[in-house]
C-alpha cells in the first residue's frame, strides 16, 4: 500500500550504499550495533558518516533519503549487505571459499576478479536450525532518522538472496533453510516499520515461483512501503552479467510480489527491456545502474523512450550516480507538470560536479 509516496509526482531518492568516507575507518566487527555504539570512536565516526550522506541527499534535493548502509564494515566488494545478518543470526557458523549461489550460477576460475571476490566473502554455513539475533534494524534506521527532517527509508537483503551466502548443513532442502530465514527477516521488518519507518526497499533474487511465495512471506504484515530493487548484479565494480539477461522470464513472478514500487536496472542494457514494462500495473523505478557515471542528457534521452515516467504520476525514477537533480530535468524534458519545484541551475551544476568527483 502507497502510503509515503502515494501523492508525490516523481519522488526522489537514490538506491544502493553510499561512497564510505576515508575517515570513516572504525567497523561493527559482528558487535551488535547497540553494543557498538557505546565504542567512543565507531560512535563519533558512524554518526558524522550519517549526517554527511542525509546531508549531501538534503542539499541535492531528494524527497526519500537513505543513511547509505553506513552500518556496514569496510569488507572486500560489499561483502557486508550479506554478512551484516549472517554474522548475527544463530545457526550460522563457519566459512568457505566458494558461495552456493554463485557456484551453482557463475563458471568463475582462480585468476577471476570475481572468484576473488567469492573467495574474500567467504560464505558461511548453516550448521543447525536458523535462529534470530541482534540485527536491531529498528535502531538503525531510527539513528538515522532522527538527523533529518525529511523521511528516511531503510533497505536491506532478502532472505531469499541472504541463501546465495549459506552452505546448507542443517535443513534436509535449501526450501526449509529460506522459509526460516523469511520468517527471521518477516519479524524483524515489522519491528521497523512499527518504529515509524515509511519505506523499506528489499533486493531479490532472479528464481521464480518458490522465491515469490518466500518473500511474499517475508514482507507478510509489514505495514510500510514495501519496494523491491532488482539488478544485474555489481560486487566490487564487476558485472556479473557481461551479456545483460532480460527481465521477460520474470516479470510474471515480480508482478505477484507483495510490494508496493518495483525497480529495474535499464541503464546498462540501453533500456532494452523498457517495452516489457508497459502493461505492467503499478508503480515502477527504472534504476540507472551503471558501472559509470550517467548525466542527464542520457536519463532524459531514457525517460523519453520508456514513456514511463507520466504514468499518471505514480513512476518512479531512481539512480545511483546523480542523485535528484536528474529527475527534475528528466521530468522538464517530458514537460510533466510540476517539474520546475525545488531545483535551481546552480545546483544542478553543484551536483553535477560532485557527482563526476565521486565516481
Amino acid at each position: 500500500m502507497l502510503t509515503l509516496t502515494k501523492d508525490r509526482i516523481l519522488p526522489t531518492t537514490i538506491v544502493g550504499s553510499y561512497p564510505r568516507p576515508h575517515w570513516y575507518v572504525e567497523s561493527l566487527q559482528g558487535r551488535p550495533f547497540k553494543v557498538a555504539l557505546t565504542d567512543a570512536r565507531f560512535r563519533e565516526q558512524y554518526l558524522d558518516a550519517v549526517a554527511c550522506i542525509l546531508n549531501d541527499q538534503a542539499r541535492a534535493g531528494l524527497d526519500i533519503l537513505t543513511d547509505g548502509d553506513a552500518r556496514f564494515d569496510l569488507d572486500v566488494g560489499g561483502r557486508s549487505w550479506f554478512f551484516y545478518a549472517l554474522e548475527r543470526l544463530q545457526g550460522v557458523s563457519g566459512h568457505a571459499d566458494t558461495a552456493p549461489g554463485w557456484s551453482e550460477r557463475l563458471d568463475l576460475k582462480p585468476g577471476q576478479i570475481l572468484w576473488e571476490v567469492q573467495e574474500g566473502y567467504q560464505a558461511a554455513f548453516a550448521i543447525e536450525k536458523l535462529g534470530p539475533g541482534p540485527l536491531e534494524y529498528a535502531a538503525v534506521w531510527q539513528m538515522a532518522q532522527r538527523m533529518s527532517e525529511r523521511p528516511v527509508k531503510f533497505g536491506t537483503v532478502c532472505a531469499q538472496t541472504l541463501s546465495s551466502m549459506l552452505w546448507n548443513r542443517a535443513y534436509t532442502n535449501d526450501r526449509d533453510m529460506i522459509l526460516d530465514l523469511s520468517a527471521i527477516m518477516n519479524a524483524e521488518l515489522k519491528t521497523v516499520a512499527a518504529a515509524g519507518c515509511p519505506v523499506i526497499p528489499k533486493t531479490t533474487p532472479e528464481d521464480m515461483a518458490f522465491l515469490t511465495d518466500a518473500f511474499n512471506r517475508e514482507v507478510d504484515g509489514v505495514a510500510a512501503e514495501i519496494w523491491v530493487h532488482t539488478c544485474w548484479g555489481n560486487p566490487n565494480q564487476q558485472s556479473i552479467f557481461w551479456d545483460r539477461p532480460s527481465y521477460g522470464p520474470a516479470l510474471p513472478y515480480l508482478a505477484q510480489l507483495n510490494a508496493d514500487v518495483l525497480t529495474f536496472e535499464c541503464a546498462s542494457t540501453g533500456g532494452k527491456d523498457l517495452a516489457l514494462f508497459a502493461d505492467l500495473r503499478r508503480p515502477s523505478e527504472i534504476l540507472n545502474r551503471h558501472p559509470f557515471a550517467a548525466y542527464p542528457h542520457s536519463l532524459i534521452h531514457r525517460g523519453q523512450k520508456a514513456s514511463l515516467i507520466d504514468l499518471a504520476g505514480d513512476a518512479t525514477v531512481g539512480h545511483d550516480d546523480v542523485r535528484g537533480q536528474v529527475v527534475a530535468l528528466c521530468a522538464e524534458s517530458i514537460g510533466h507538470p510540476g517539474a520546475d519545484a525545488r531545483v535551481t541551475k546552480d545546483q544542478r551544476t553543484r551536483t553535477h560536479v560532485r557527482d563526476r568527483r565521486a565516481v
